[in-house]
């Protein structure tokens, strides 16, 4: 048990992602909130104070390398770390695994129960849809997934 762990919340009173204690906070740190819906993302300061910035935050990152910058309150992760490349923020290390795990999940395809459920392709692995497109040689789908096909 750690009893000296200090834990901050966010504006709508949940806890935030911090991977380490939070009297430990140096620089601004981008992270959510730990809640099954997310309203915006949260940064932390090295004052320990916590402000949460609003998804639209993410709108004006134009030059993001594809899709949307949100879906469904789930932020698009290219969008999230262009945004703490530009402001200099850290990204805590915990926040980027939910915020990645969650895209992936609910976002790039449909879980494998609701893909059952509905005949869907779209949950199959992006490396069997880049083999199925690689189609012409083994060492072509080799290239482009990187291992044998």
């Amino acid at each position: 048990m750690i009893s000296n762990w200090r834990m901050l919340v966010g504006p709508r009173g949940e806890p935030v992602c911090l991977s380490f204690d939070a009297l430990n906070v140096e620089e601004p740190i981008l992270t959510v909130e730990l809640s099954r819906k997310w309203y915006g993302l949260c940064l932390v300061r090295p004052s320990r104070t916590v402000e949460e910035l609003d998804f639209g935050i993410l709108e004006v990152l134009r030059q993001a390398p594809f899709g949307p910058s949100l879906c469904d309150h789930v932020p698009n992760p290219a969008f999230v770390e262009r945004l703490a490349e530009e402001k200099g923020w850290e990204i805590d290390d915990f926040a980027w695994e939910l915020i990645v795990g969650r895209w992936h999940a609910e976002i790039v395809g449909l879980r494998g129960a609701e893909a059952r459920k509905h005949g869907s392709t779209e949950a199959r692995k992006p490396e069997q849809d880049r083999r199925q497109q690689a189609n012409s040689s083994g060492e072509e789908a080799e290239k482009l997934v990187g291992g044998p096909p």
